[in-house]
């Protein structure tokens, strides 16, 4: 089977520089441009066609994407996750993810100044606070996970350490509500809880979004 995906993903490397590859589990390779990663699947378009439509797989039925700035991510274990955590209502998710970014955040390379996260409707604000956790010394800054598009795989630090990688829209102007897309990077002090964080605000952007009005299709 390996040697059939070595094929495979040869057979591809002419050319295949300027967008994603995504290998199926039964070893069919995708050319095109992922377009978002969401809780159970992914939205893509084809390499050629481009002004085309949008596609959506399963993750479970991709082995590994191989992006074109030469990072990956490996699929290949990926089950969909538990119903329970599927079934998480909005105003549970967002208690969730506050709960635990205020017990394992902490500022980045940092193990005294942990993080307080809120919710201001539906943006997340993060802030640093002092080491003694009784106020904070920054304003923070706001977050849409509504729009976020990428999150990446939760990067293993020393001493159980997770950093979470997460294209998302970030409110650069509080007045004008505008936001710029920004990579956030959250450092959580301890693995097992980075993994599940990360699944919560996938969970958390599907639920967003979807509660957002939808434009009848024509």
């Amino acid at each position: 089977m390996k040697k059939i995906l070595f094929f495979a993903l040869m057979s591809f490397t002419i050319g295949s520089s300027a967008q994603d590859t995504i290998v199926r589990r039964d070893n069919e390779v995708i050319l095109g441009k992922v377009m978002e990663i969401r809780s159970f699947d992914i939205v893509y378009k084809k390499f050629d066609r481009q002004d085309g439509p949008s596609i959506t797989l399963r993750k479970d039925y991709i082995s590994q994407i191989n992006y074109q700035d030469g990072k990956s991510e490996d699929y290949s274990q990926f089950g969909v996750v538990d119903e329970p955590q599927k079934k998480r209502t909005l105003a549970e998710t967002k208690d969730y993810i506050v709960k635990t970014i205020n017990e394992y955040g902490y500022e980045r390379d940092s193990n005294t100044r942990k993080l307080k996260a809120t919710f201001e409707g539906e943006l997340l604000r993060l802030v640093v606070m002092n080491k003694k956790y009784t106020e904070a010394v920054n304003d923070g800054w706001l977050y849409d996970f509504s729009t976020a598009a990428k999150f990446h795989r939760v990067s293993k630090r020393p001493n159980n350490v997770g950093l979470l990688n997460i294209w998302v829209g970030e409110v650069v102007n509080e007045k004008k509500m505008k936001t710029d897309e920004v990579k956030l990077i959250i450092e959580i002090h301890d693995h097992a809880a980075a993994e599940q964080l990360r699944l919560a605000f996938m969970h958390l952007r599907d639920l967003q979004k979807a509660a957002k009005p939808q434009v009848e299709q024509f």
